[in-house]
């Protein structure tokens, strides 16, 4: 408190502080609004694209989601594919591309098999023994124009019966 301030300058003391408060407040309350959010990625679907004696073709559905009010930007996503916590083969998707503002991306993330294991994952799927828990990590760099977020996201999708009976 001022020492032998008038009864209004300490008034006027008091009612600075508490505008200074409360504008640190919302300022405080503004900028965490304004902090990216971390885009929401779902599988959408899994594709045997090409099946042959020599390759395994596949791809994975991607459907991103921008929950913030701005655009954000992605240069390239880093991918890898496991089923029964098997790697079955990874990729980068290096093609950029925006997300408008409360909207959604799709886009199709394809890989090839390795042989070893996409042998045991077509003998699982053709015999119908098993469901296939199709797994997906990957990670990326967000950009927006309040700055970049490092976002990694795991998703798994499971193909139920193999063969129908």
């Amino acid at each position: 408190m001022i020492v032998g301030a008038s009864t209004g300058l300490r008034a006027l003391y008091m009612s600075l502080m508490l505008c200074l408060g409360a504008c640190l407040v919302s300022s405080c309350a503004l900028f965490s609004s304004l902090q990216p959010k971390e885009p929401k990625a779902t599988i959408t679907e899994v594709n045997f694209d090409t099946l042959s004696w020599t390759k395994v073709q596949m791809s994975v559905g991607l459907k991103i989601d921008n929950p913030n009010d701005f655009k954000l930007s992605i240069d390239r996503i880093e991918y890898e594919i496991t089923v029964f916590d098997q790697s079955l083969g990874e990729g980068v998707y290096d093609q950029a591309f925006e997300i408008e503002a409360l909207k959604s991306h799709n886009l199709k993330l394809p890989f090839t098999l390795r042989p070893v294991v996409a042998l045991e994952v077509a003998k699982r799927f053709i015999n119908g023994s098993e469901d296939l828990p199709v797994k997906l990590k990957a990670k990326t760099t967000v950009k927006t124009l309040l700055g970049s977020i490092d976002f990694e996201f795991e998703e798994t999708k499971t193909i139920a019966d193999g063969a129908q009976n």
